[in-house]
């Protein structure tokens, strides 16, 4: 059994996109579907520290946020495990990078906040303390670097309840209902749902970079998602269902499936 770690990922709702997608902090050569089914890496600039001491085997839980443009910020979740393959060094600078096996997984957005508190993190002196000391401040402040878990019990347990609730899916428009969806996300967490919503459930390069992908992997992901989804709630704007959209592909595809549920626009 591997050692178990804990890094920290911010995510962002933006709604203007880098001018240079190749950004070489995020950005690495990819397939098309490289991504969807689940993390292919994950990298960190630290060259010391516990960054040097994860091994093949071991195990990163990544914890997520994701923050708005406009000064809403979502409950801190669980945004992938990684069971690291291989481990070597960072492309483009100082760092390593860690190899994900196919056992990795993404997460669905929810509320972790009650299994990251129960964390108890280990020192370089072996002390153990607890990873949120304060919960009033973010616990990104306390992940800034690769920490070591005495014990990611807390973690496979929420895990596996993750899994016994129900999917909903967040379909709109970009252009238009970005903030309701975001809306619609708090409120679909905040009452213990786990959520699909593309700003946090399709890969970080499309997500938060536009960079293109493969269009099959990307149909085949929002398909599926919405045949598991018990419900898919649509984001009503002005623009949402416009012909030919992905909005419209997936309304449709809800209503034939008899779970859309409409909510209304309000600018």
């Amino acid at each position: 059994m591997g050692s178990h770690f804990v890094h920290f990922n911010r995510r962002d709702i933006r709604l203007r996109f880098p001018r240079d997608p190749q950004d070489p902090w995020f950005s690495e050569l990819q397939g098309d579907s490289s991504g969807f089914g689940r993390p292919q890496f994950h990298v960190t600039r630290a060259v010391n520290g516990t960054a040097k001491e994860v091994q093949p085997g071991d195990t990163i839980w990544l914890v997520g946020q994701l923050y708005s443009p406009w000064g809403e910020a979502l409950p801190a979740t669980l945004d992938a495990r990684i069971d690291v393959e291989a481990v070597g060094p960072r492309d483009g600078g100082p760092g390593y990078r860690y190899a994900a096996a196919a056992s990795s997984r993404w997460f669905p957005l929810t509320n972790s906040t009650a299994s990251l508190r129960a964390l108890n993190c280990v020192s370089s002196s072996q002390q153990v303390a607890p990873l949120w000391k304060h919960p009033m401040h973010p616990v990104g402040r306390y992940l800034q670097r690769i920490r070591k878990l005495a014990s990611d019990e807390p973690l496979r347990e929420w895990e596996v309840e993750i899994e016994s609730r129900p999917l909903h899916f967040i379909s709109y428009r970009i252009r238009d209902g970005s903030r309701a969806a975001l809306v619609c996300a708090k409120r679909l967490i905040g009452e213990g749902a786990r959520v699909f919503w593309d700003r946090w459930s399709l890969p970080r390069r499309l997500a938060e970079r536009r960079e293109a992908v493969g269009d099959r992997p990307l149909d085949e992901t929002i398909e599926t998602s919405i045949h598991q989804a018990a419900l898919v709630w649509g984001i009503e704007s002005p623009l949402y269902g416009v012909a030919g959209s992905y909005a419209a592909r997936e309304r449709a595809l809800a209503m034939s499936l008899n779970k859309y549920r409409p909510v209304p626009w309000d600018r």
